[in-house]
């Protein structure tokens, strides 16, 4: 059984991975970097269909992005989460990579929420979620967004 879920996790985040990484930015990596700070309305995508929301779910969030250096700030309504510029696992070139864990309010589990912004111009990535599994003693992931937006302010 822990097979098939670690099979069907990886087969969701290539599923994923293939919605977000057609690349037809206009960036620069220096574009990228300095040009995320900002504020974004940024519609989210499911990818991968989840216990609340079947796949192709859309919401829209505002978000707002402060930009220090290496690091940067992601605000939204629920809370901020603190970002680096460094590459990833799913995306090798750098970019934007916010990340937290904690626990989730609702069934009281570990929870890691990733945001990669891989883009600005226009504004594309990923925002995922992954639930700590103690039987593999690894993060699984539970739902997977791909975003876009554009600029506010």
């Amino acid at each position: 059984m822990k097979n098939k879920l670690l099979l069907f996790s990886l087969v969701l985040f290539l599923i994923l991975l293939t919605f977000s990484c057609s690349d037809n930015s206009t960036n620069t990596p220096a574009d990228l970097k300095n040009g995320a700070a900002g504020t974004w309305l940024v519609t989210r995508t499911l990818v991968t269909p989840s216990t609340d929301f079947p796949a192709g779910y859309q919401d829209q969030q505002q978000w707002t992005i402060t930009v220090n250096g290496e690091s940067a700030l992601l605000t939204t309504k629920d809370g901020s989460i603190n970002g680096t510029w460094r590459s990833s696992q799913s995306f090798p070139s750098l970019h934007w990579v916010f990340e937290v864990t904690g626990t989730d309010p609702r069934f009281g589990t570990q929870i890691k929420i990733v945001v990669e912004v891989i883009s600005t111009s226009p504004f594309k990535g990923t925002n995922e979620t992954y639930y700590y599994d103690p039987y593999s003693g690894s993060y699984l992931i539970s739902d997977g967004f791909s975003i876009t937006g554009t600029r506010i302010k």
